[in-house]
């Protein structure tokens, strides 16, 4: 089974309460960005919103499928340099997080998945897709975004860190 990657930026990073549960000790974990916009919940946990356009793939609840993508998904790279900040011209901000190598994505992205109430095409507390992610390079990874929080209701977190 191919690895796959998986950004992070909220409880699954390390130090927090998912972290231990869901992501593997020997996972080779690496700092890394996306380009979105945070916001916190009610709940105290945040979550992400990144543009449609960023958006290379939808994830579905045949995982394997999914595994399968990552490896077969070769879109060019972007030709951003340096990804922009947040400017008046943007409120997009470079999300802080970290980007897991998971070995036995099969096992733990299911596990992942119910965590974060991922079940298509029901309505979704958060939406499994595929973006580019900075980490030392450019690379395609899975991620976690926004599914069904009003972002009216959530606080955005500017500075694209949690916790702030």
């Amino acid at each position: 089974m191919d690895e796959i990657q998986l950004f992070v930026y909220g409880t699954l990073k390390r130090g927090y309460y998912n972290h231990g549960i869901f992501i593997p000790k020997d996972s080779p974990i690496v700092p890394a960005r996306i380009q979105g916009q945070l916001y916190l919940t009610a709940y105290g946990f945040p979550t992400l919103t990144i543009p449609q356009e960023n958006i290379l793939a939808h994830g579905s609840l045949d995982i394997a499928k999914d595994v399968a993508l990552s490896a077969e998904l070769n879109p060019p790279k972007p030709s951003w340099a340096d990804w922009p900040e947040s400017s008046a011209e943007s409120p997009l901000s470079l999300v802080q997080g970290e980007l897991v190598t998971l070995a036995d994505p099969l096992k733990h992205i299911k596990q992942i998945d119910l965590l974060e109430s991922f079940s298509p095409p029901s309505r979704c507390m958060y939406k499994r897709v595929m973006a580019w992610v900075k980490a030392e390079e450019l690379v395609l990874a899975w991620v976690y975004i926004n599914g069904e929080f009003e972002l009216d209701n959530l606080l955005l977190l500017p500075e694209g860190s949690w916790p702030e």
